[in-house]
Protein backbone atom coordinates (compact mmCIF):
# COMPACT_ATOMS: atom_id res chain seq x y z
CA UNK A 1 0.00 0.00 0.00
CA UNK A 2 2.94 2.60 0.96
CA UNK A 3 4.02 4.66 3.49
CA UNK A 4 1.55 7.65 4.48
CA UNK A 5 2.39 11.31 4.30
CA UNK A 6 3.87 13.14 7.49
CA UNK A 7 5.26 16.83 7.92
CA UNK A 8 7.08 17.85 11.10
CA UNK A 9 7.46 21.64 12.01
CA UNK A 10 8.79 23.49 15.25
CA UNK A 11 5.93 23.98 17.46
CA UNK A 12 7.03 27.45 19.46
CA UNK A 13 5.18 28.22 21.80
CA UNK A 14 1.59 26.52 21.09
CA UNK A 15 0.25 24.73 24.33
CA UNK A 16 -0.79 21.72 23.86
CA UNK A 17 -4.53 21.62 25.38
CA UNK A 18 -7.00 20.19 23.22
CA UNK A 19 -8.89 23.62 23.18
CA UNK A 20 -5.67 25.77 22.59
CA UNK A 21 -4.56 23.56 20.14
CA UNK A 22 -8.37 24.19 18.32
CA UNK A 23 -8.13 27.83 18.93
CA UNK A 24 -4.23 28.07 17.42
CA UNK A 25 -5.12 26.29 13.95
CA UNK A 26 -8.40 27.65 13.16
CA UNK A 27 -6.78 30.00 10.61
CA UNK A 28 -5.72 26.80 9.11
CA UNK A 29 -9.81 25.65 8.70
CA UNK A 30 -9.82 26.69 4.97
CA UNK A 31 -7.08 24.87 4.14
CA UNK A 32 -7.94 21.69 6.17
CA UNK A 33 -11.28 21.84 4.37
CA UNK A 34 -9.76 21.70 1.02
CA UNK A 35 -8.22 18.73 1.95
CA UNK A 36 -10.55 16.88 3.17
CA UNK A 37 -12.03 17.85 0.01
CA UNK A 38 -9.93 16.45 -2.10
CA UNK A 39 -9.41 13.44 -0.52
CA UNK A 40 -13.44 12.38 0.15
CA UNK A 41 -13.86 9.86 -2.46
CA UNK A 42 -11.20 7.76 -0.90
CA UNK A 43 -11.73 8.48 2.59
CA UNK A 44 -15.25 10.07 2.66
CA UNK A 45 -14.95 9.70 7.21
CA UNK A 46 -12.68 13.27 6.88
CA UNK A 47 -14.93 15.43 5.48
CA UNK A 48 -16.46 17.99 4.41
CA UNK A 49 -17.90 18.75 6.92
CA UNK A 50 -14.57 18.58 9.10
CA UNK A 51 -14.14 16.14 11.62
CA UNK A 52 -14.04 17.33 15.19
CA UNK A 53 -10.57 17.55 16.74
CA UNK A 54 -10.55 14.57 19.22
CA UNK A 55 -7.76 13.81 22.12
CA UNK A 56 -6.07 10.68 21.48
CA UNK A 57 -3.36 10.59 24.27
CA UNK A 58 -3.19 7.05 25.58
CA UNK A 59 -5.62 7.07 28.97
CA UNK A 60 -3.58 8.45 32.01
CA UNK A 61 -0.65 10.47 29.94
CA UNK A 62 -0.46 13.42 31.01
CA UNK A 63 -0.15 16.04 29.26
CA UNK A 64 -1.61 15.18 26.10
CA UNK A 65 0.46 14.48 22.95
CA UNK A 66 -1.98 12.51 20.59
CA UNK A 67 -4.87 14.50 18.67
CA UNK A 68 -6.69 13.50 15.45
CA UNK A 69 -7.91 16.75 13.45
CA UNK A 70 -9.99 17.59 11.10
CA UNK A 71 -8.78 17.06 7.14
CA UNK A 72 -7.36 13.46 7.93
CA UNK A 73 -4.17 14.24 10.08
CA UNK A 74 -2.84 12.82 13.25
CA UNK A 75 -1.08 15.38 15.52
CA UNK A 76 2.00 13.96 17.62
CA UNK A 77 3.46 16.67 19.78
CA UNK A 78 6.62 16.75 21.22
CA UNK A 79 8.05 19.65 23.80
CA UNK A 80 9.97 21.66 20.26
CA UNK A 81 7.82 19.97 17.12
CA UNK A 82 4.93 18.45 16.09
CA UNK A 83 4.40 15.89 13.34
CA UNK A 84 1.39 15.45 11.77
CA UNK A 85 0.46 12.40 9.83
CA UNK A 86 -1.98 12.20 7.02
CA UNK A 87 -3.78 9.51 5.42
CA UNK A 88 -2.68 10.45 1.94
CA UNK A 89 0.34 8.50 0.43
CA UNK A 90 3.71 9.97 0.14
CA UNK A 91 4.09 8.93 -3.30
CA UNK A 92 0.89 10.75 -4.29
CA UNK A 93 2.99 13.98 -2.50
CA UNK A 94 6.02 12.99 -5.09
CA UNK A 95 4.16 12.53 -7.93
CA UNK A 96 0.38 14.53 -8.00
CA UNK A 97 0.82 17.92 -8.67
CA UNK A 98 -2.64 18.79 -7.22
CA UNK A 99 -1.68 16.88 -3.61
CA UNK A 100 1.76 18.02 -3.98
CA UNK A 101 0.21 22.22 -3.71
CA UNK A 102 -2.27 21.34 -1.26
CA UNK A 103 -0.28 19.81 1.23
CA UNK A 104 2.53 22.42 0.77
CA UNK A 105 0.26 25.41 0.85
CA UNK A 106 -1.30 23.81 4.12
CA UNK A 107 2.44 23.46 5.26
CA UNK A 108 3.21 26.66 4.83
CA UNK A 109 0.34 28.26 6.35
CA UNK A 110 1.12 26.06 9.59
CA UNK A 111 4.14 27.18 9.63
CA UNK A 112 3.38 30.53 9.40
CA UNK A 113 0.81 29.72 12.53
CA UNK A 114 3.64 28.48 14.41
CA UNK A 115 5.73 31.01 13.12
CA UNK A 116 8.66 29.12 12.36
CA UNK A 117 10.06 28.88 8.66
CA UNK A 118 10.18 25.04 7.34
CA UNK A 119 8.96 21.97 7.36
CA UNK A 120 10.45 18.38 6.98
CA UNK A 121 8.21 16.02 5.02
CA UNK A 122 8.75 12.39 5.06
CA UNK A 123 7.13 9.11 4.73
CA UNK A 124 5.85 7.59 8.01
CA UNK A 125 7.78 4.20 8.06
CA UNK A 126 11.48 4.03 8.42
CA UNK A 127 12.73 8.06 8.38
CA UNK A 128 9.46 8.68 9.76
CA UNK A 129 9.68 6.63 13.00
CA UNK A 130 12.94 8.00 13.74
CA UNK A 131 11.26 11.36 13.50
CA UNK A 132 8.60 10.48 15.98
CA UNK A 133 11.07 8.80 18.19
CA UNK A 134 12.79 12.61 17.79
CA UNK A 135 9.69 14.29 18.08
CA UNK A 136 9.08 12.54 21.36
CA UNK A 137 12.47 12.99 22.58
CA UNK A 138 12.02 17.18 22.70
CA UNK A 139 14.31 17.74 19.45
CA UNK A 140 13.25 20.51 17.02
CA UNK A 141 13.23 20.05 13.33
CA UNK A 142 17.03 21.77 13.24
CA UNK A 143 17.80 19.19 15.29
CA UNK A 144 16.25 16.72 13.58
CA UNK A 145 18.01 17.88 10.25
CA UNK A 146 21.20 17.98 12.02
CA UNK A 147 21.02 14.64 13.49
CA UNK A 148 20.78 13.02 10.20
CA UNK A 149 23.61 15.49 8.42
CA UNK A 150 25.72 13.88 11.05
CA UNK A 151 24.96 10.50 9.89
CA UNK A 152 25.65 11.42 6.31
CA UNK A 153 21.99 11.91 5.04
CA UNK A 154 21.19 15.34 4.13
CA UNK A 155 17.51 16.52 2.65
CA UNK A 156 16.21 15.63 -0.51
CA UNK A 157 14.37 16.39 -3.63
CA UNK A 158 10.50 16.36 -3.33
CA UNK A 159 10.74 14.01 -6.51
CA UNK A 160 13.07 11.74 -4.60
CA UNK A 161 11.51 10.93 -1.69
CA UNK A 162 9.97 7.58 -2.96
CA UNK A 163 12.92 6.13 -4.77
CA UNK A 164 15.85 5.99 -2.51
CA UNK A 165 16.41 2.79 -0.97
CA UNK A 166 16.92 2.01 3.32
CA UNK A 167 19.46 2.82 4.81
CA UNK A 168 19.15 5.98 2.97
CA UNK A 169 16.68 8.58 5.13
CA UNK A 170 14.56 10.22 2.90
CA UNK A 171 13.17 13.20 3.99
CA UNK A 172 12.71 17.09 2.75
CA UNK A 173 13.14 20.58 4.26
CA UNK A 174 11.01 22.79 2.82
CA UNK A 175 11.44 26.64 2.62
CA UNK A 176 8.72 27.48 0.62
CA UNK A 177 10.96 29.88 -1.89
CA UNK A 178 8.97 28.83 -4.62
CA UNK A 179 5.84 29.51 -3.58
CA UNK A 180 4.23 32.69 -3.34
CA UNK A 181 3.24 34.55 -0.33
CA UNK A 182 -0.55 33.56 1.01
Amino acid sequence: MGAHFTVTVDKGQCDTELNALRYQFQPLEESLCEIAAHWTSIFPHIGPPLEPWRDATELGRTPSDLFYMPGGFTLSCGSSAFRLHHVSRIDAFISDHTTRVLLRNFSRRLCSVLATNFALYSPCEGVGDEIAAAVSEGLSVGDIERRFRQLGDPPSPISQLGSMAWPRRRYHIDRFEDLSPT
